[in-house]
């Protein structure tokens, strides 16, 4: 979790006071969706490559 904390940080899309303004939630949404899906992506390049080397 702390790794998302600071890409949040990095990106801007850190609340220090909560708004009524749903970009910024919006925008860590999006930011989760595409570390799940690189983290996907980079799992199965692994699997795939330790696959091939038996």
């Amino acid at each position: 979790m702390s790794m998302f904390a600071e890409l949040v940080r990095l990106r801007k899309l850190h609340e220090p006071v909560k708004s009524d303004d749903r970009t910024k939630l919006a925008g860590r949404i999006k930011l989760l969706h595409e570390v799940i899906s690189k983290g996907i992506s980079a799992l199965l390049i692994a699997e795939k490559n330790a696959g091939a080397k038996e």
